[in-house]
């Protein structure tokens, strides 16, 4: 796993970063590396459960094959 160090953090914010993970029942590092993952966007438990979400609502419709829609698209452009 790869390490990051970040410099001249005001107090006052680590502090407040502290006093939300304690609430939470974590560790700062525990807590900073969620907050991390989160703002990636590349969060895999999330977005596997926004997926099967997705597939959830949707099941049981018939779906169209994305490539008939960008045929009939460039059809109709004429290219």
């Amino acid at each position: 796993m790869a390490q990051v160090l970040i410099r001249d953090l005001p107090e006052d914010v680590v502090e407040r970063l502290k006093a939300k993970a304690a609430a939470e029942g974590s560790s700062l590092q525990a807590h900073l590396r969620r907050l991390l993952a989160e703002a990636s966007g590349l969060d895999r438990h999330g977005f596997l459960s926004l997926a099967d979400d997705i597939a959830a609502t949707t099941a049981g419709r018939q779906h169209t094959d994305a490539a008939e829609l960008i045929r009939a698209d460039r059809d109709r452009d004429g290219r």
